[in-house]
């Protein structure tokens, strides 16, 4: 503590005692003068009023005040540059006391007084990103100069550019204080869990430095019965995002998740994910095996990669869970209205419905239903924007009322099934934004739900042989990570 601070602090206690001092001795002058000894000082205790305490305590004070000029012409710190508050007292040194003495007093007057130890033309501070903030904006109004922030970010740009900074991101920032303003010493910037980079003052601008966390693979089970819905109750199991997205994109090929889950319904998985040596959950992994019952009817599907690469996921008998075309094109979508007669929304007569109509957010992505070549690409008033897809010779899919058309997509294009194809929207005569569904069977529209889509394919001799062994192992696995595993499956494991 520095010698003008103990010298205000003591300045400060010698007052307050005073004014205590002379309280006492009024009290004492008043009880011998038998005048005062009426009710109205006194109450029927003996003791004075409250109105006289305060009183003769701020005759106590004034006084202190009036002597302040003469105690204060031996002290070397001015009052005016006094602080008024004890936490600024603090750094004030006072040089007519010891330093025991006076850290005691403080002790007792305020237990919370830090003494700072850094210096202060030095400093580290953890600044976050608000709405409208910049990486310039935020240094500026630390007094560092553009051109040295213009340098931070020509170092930091092959890591991540100014402009990606994100609302509630935060960096860590070390400063030193100088004539101009401030400088950077080092800056530290997380770029994902496992990814920090670390920006050091040298000699030409900055040197950036990036560290990674080794990631450590395992699996885990996950078992949950649908109460609120399938992605909610998973969630709660802390499956994470990439895992279900993959679930429901694999059983999509057999189930309406709109209609088919009613509640009560159970589904258990099997998947990695990557974690930090800590524990901290990065991301997900694969989706090694799902069990999804519906109505009492299981329905188990397996990871396998083929001989050529191949990755996708096989019923227990080795059939492929996708079919040549996706009964629902769009993720998340609830049917507006069905294949059939029905009073038109706009024309407002009865007329057919030739397709199906799922309503969603516009932008929304619709995925190619099959592997095709686009046919038609065009606009027109009915319509608005629409796609037609050629399959094979049997099957064709067409997508209308789309609010724009995804990059690369032209008749004569070749699209893979789930690729992006566009996107949702209103264009048309349409009373809202929604996909309008047709699947074409020799030429003629037909119903997208009850059609009999053909099968994809099925494994065969040694691939089917090795699909088989591997299923064994998943099984194993899925039985050794969950002693509550089904008899079932923990017989066909062994």
């Amino acid at each position: 503590m520095r010698s003008k601070d103990r010298d205000v602090i003591s300045f400060k206690i010698m007052i307050t005692a005073m004014a205590h001092v002379l309280h006492a001795v009024c009290s004492l002058i008043i009880l011998r003068i038998p005048v005062f000894r009426h009710r109205y000082v006194f109450t029927r205790d003996g003791h004075l009023r409250l109105r006289y305490c305060l009183a003769l305590s701020v005759i106590g004070v004034v006084a202190g005040v009036m002597a302040a000029p003469q105690i204060q012409a031996r002290l070397p710190v001015q009052v005016a540059d006094m602080p008024h508050t004890i936490p600024e007292v603090a750094h004030i040194e006072a040089k007519q006391q010891p330093d025991a003495v006076v850290e005691d007093l403080l002790s007792a007057i305020e237990p919370d007084i830090v003494v700072e130890e850094t210096p202060p033309n030095q400093w580290q501070e953890t600044i976050s990103f608000a709405a409208g903030d910049t990486i310039g904006s935020l240094l500026n109004n630390r007094d560092v100069g553009m051109a040295e922030v213009n340098a931070l970010i020509t170092a930091m740009k092959p890591y991540i550019k100014p402009q990606d900074f994100k609302v509630g991101q935060s960096i860590q920032a070390a400063f030193q204080r100088t004539e101009d303003g401030a400088t950077l010493d080092q800056v530290t910037l997380e770029l994902s869990p496992i990814k920090t980079v670390t920006l050091t003052r040298a000699d030409d601008g900055f040197q950036a430095t990036l560290q990674e966390v080794e990631l450590i693979e395992e699996k885990r089970v996950a078992k949950a019965t649908v109460d609120t819905s399938l992605y909610a109750d998973l969630r709660k199991q802390g499956v994470p995002d990439s895992i279900i997205g993959r679930m429901i994109k694999a059983y999509a090929w057999s189930v309406d998740f709109q209609r088919d889950i009613w509640g009560g319904e159970t589904i258990e998985l099997l998947y990695t994910v990557e974690t930090t040596e800590d524990g901290r959950l990065t991301r997900g992994g694969e989706l090694l095996f799902a069990n999804l019952t519906l109505r009492g009817k299981e329905s188990p599907i397996y990871l396998f990669e083929r001989k050529d690469g191949r990755v996708d996921y096989y019923t227990p008998s080795g059939r492929s869970v996708k079919k040549a075309l996706l009964r629902t094109p769009v993720d998340g979508a609830r049917i507006s209205s069905g294949y059939g007669m029905r009073k038109h929304p706009i024309l407002g007569y009865n007329k057919m419905h030739k397709g199906v109509d799922f309503a969603a957010p516009t932008g929304t992505p619709i995925y190619a239903a099959g592997d095709g070549i686009v046919e038609k690409r065009y606009r027109s008033k009915t319509f608005g924007n629409y796609i037609r897809i050629r399959h094979n010779d049997t099957y064709k899919t067409a997508y209308a009322h789309l609010h724009r058309f995804a990059k690369g997509i032209r008749e004569g294009s070749r699209v893979r099934q789930g690729q992006v194809i566009g996107t949702v929207g209103s264009t048309g005569r349409s009373t809202g934004p929604h996909l309008h569904y047709e699947v074409h069977k020799n030429g003629k529209q037909v119903n997208p739900r009850s059609v009999n889509l053909p099968i994809g394919d099925r494994l065969a001799g040694t691939e089917l042989a090795n699909f088989k062994n591997a299923m064994r192992s998943l099984d194993r696995q899925f039985v050794r990570l969950d002693p509550d595993a089904p008899k079932s499956l923990a017989q066909a494991s062994e």
